[in-house]
């Protein structure tokens, strides 16, 4: 999936979550204390929510983080179990996915959507900063 396809998705699931509870933009900005321009960009795919206001908007609409971004797919954390594939990362990444197995599957498709979403903000940043100097 691609970064611009995840913030459609992200984008799509606060809309559904809103308009199911009847919430027009400006109630829900009113509850995440944005503005309603902020959640029409997310919704448009137009921004991307950072972390912090991914887990505010969970708690708002009483949801899981994983109900906000799509279904995890084949990839499952127990194929980095492979001591051929730890012995070529990082020792963060190495201690990562050793804390990973100890996980659930509920709490390590957190973590890997969490990642997901580090991805994503990461690329944002970098069209940015790609961007600020091609105009400079």
């Amino acid at each position: 999936m691609t970064n611009e396809e995840l913030a459609i998705f992200v984008g799509n699931k606060i809309r559904e979550l809103r308009k199911s509870r009847g919430w027009t933009q400006s109630d829900l900005a009113s509850k995440l204390n944005t503005t309603k321009g902020t959640i029409s960009n997310y919704e448009k795919a137009y921004r991307s929510p950072k972390k912090d206001m991914i887990f505010a908007i969970s708690e708002v609409f009483g949801v899981s983080i994983n109900d906000i971004f799509p279904p995890v797919g084949s990839i499952e954390v127990n194929d980095f179990k492979e001591p051929t594939i730890l012995a070529n990362i990082s020792e963060s990444m190495s201690e990562t996915i050793e804390i990973m197995k100890k996980l659930d599957n509920e709490h390590q498709r957190n973590i890997l959507n969490f990642a997901r979403f580090e991805y994503t903000q990461a690329e944002q940043a970098n069209k940015t900063k790609e961007k600020n100097i091609s105009v400079s």
